[in-house]
C-alpha cells in the first residue's frame, strides 16, 4: 500500500511541475507573440471570454478600460502594438498558485517599444506586474483574466499619475 501512495505522491508532483512549467511557458509564448506581432500567437494565450484589465494603465488614446472577450482583447491589442516598429517584452519572476484547474500568477514586466527605427534613442519603457488567473483548457493553461499594473514610465511614455496604496495592497493580496 505505501508504494501506491508514493506512487500517487510523484504523479500529483509531476502534475504540479507539469503546470507551472506550462504557465510559464505561456506568458513567454505571450511576450514572443507580442515582439513578432504574431496575432495568431498572441490569441493562443487567451480563454474565449478573458478579460483583459487596463484599469491601473492609462496613456494616451487609450480609452476603454477592460477588454472583455479574446475578440476585444485581441482588437485592442492589435491597435496598441502595431503603433510600434519593434518590441522588446521580458517577462519573469512568475509567481504561481496552482488550484486544481485553476492557478492565479504575478509575473513582472519589462517592455521596450521603439516607434522610429532611425531614432534607436527614443523609445518608450515600462515595467509593470501582470496579475493574472488562469485555467485549464481542453488546449492547455490560458489566461482568463490579466491586469497590466504599471510601476514605472521611461523614455516617451508617461505616466498619468502615481501608484496607489490601494493597487499596491491588491497586487500583494494577489497570492497570498
Amino acid at each position: 500500500m505505501q508504494a501506491l501512495s508514493e506512487i500517487d505522491d510523484l504523479r500529483a508532483e509531476v502534475r504540479r511541475l507539469s503546470d507551472r512549467e506550462a504557465i510559464r511557458d505561456l506568458f513567454s509564448t505571450f511576450a514572443s507573440g507580442m515582439d513578432a506581432q504574431d496575432w495568431d500567437v498572441i490569441e493562443s494565450v487567451w480563454a474565449d471570454d478573458a478579460v483583459f484589465d487596463h484599469s491601473q494603465f492609462r496613456w494616451d488614446g487609450m480609452n476603454e478600460d477592460v477588454w472583455d472577450g479574446k475578440a476585444h482583447i485581441m482588437r485592442k491589442t492589435k491597435e496598441g502594438v502595431s503603433r510600434h516598429f519593434t518590441s522588446h517584452h521580458i517577462m519573469t519572476n512568475i509567481r504561481i498558485a496552482l488550484d486544481g484547474d485553476k492557478a492565479k500568477a504575478t509575473v513582472y514586466l519589462h517592455s521596450v517599444h521603439l516607434d522610429d527605427p532611425s531614432k534607436p534613442a527614443e523609445h518608450g519603457d515600462h515595467g509593470a506586474w501582470y496579475v493574472a488567473e488562469l485555467r485549464r483548457t481542453p488546449q492547455g493553461w490560458r489566461i482568463s483574466y490579466l491586469m497590466h499594473f504599471p510601476i514605472w514610465f521611461g523614455g516617451i511614455q508617461q505616466p498619468s499619475g502615481p501608484t496607489t496604496a490601494e493597487a499596491v495592497r491588491r497586487l500583494r493580496e494577489h497570492l497570498r
